[in-house]
């Protein structure tokens, strides 16, 4: 959702919108409802590139080009995004 449309804040917004009635059907606890909302966090922190404005801040305050802007700001925050799923999926089975 992220990559499509740019903005984190619509990305997690449609997303909880439309995750909304599977953790009711799953009947998970409160741990494991924080989980789902950290998980979506870092899905929404990941593939930042050319449509969304923090990576032209970014690359216009770090005077980039847009093939560096690509090679570092998109890598860092796709890292980023990955990395907090992959916490999340570790902590899973400990809630």
């Amino acid at each position: 959702m992220r990559a499509a449309q740019g903005s984190a804040t619509i990305a997690l917004i449609t997303t909880s919108g439309t995750l909304t009635p599977l953790p009711h059907r799953a009947d998970l606890s409160t741990g494991q409802l924080s989980l789902v909302a950290l998980a979506m966090g870092a899905g929404a922190l990941a593939l930042s590139h050319i449509n969304d404005a923090g990576y032209w801040m970014f690359t216009k305050l770090a005077g980039l080009d847009v093939a560096a802007g690509l090679r570092t700001w998109t890598v860092l925050t796709t890292v980023r995004g990955c990395a907090g799923f992959a916490l999340t999926t570790a902590l899973w089975p400990l809630v």
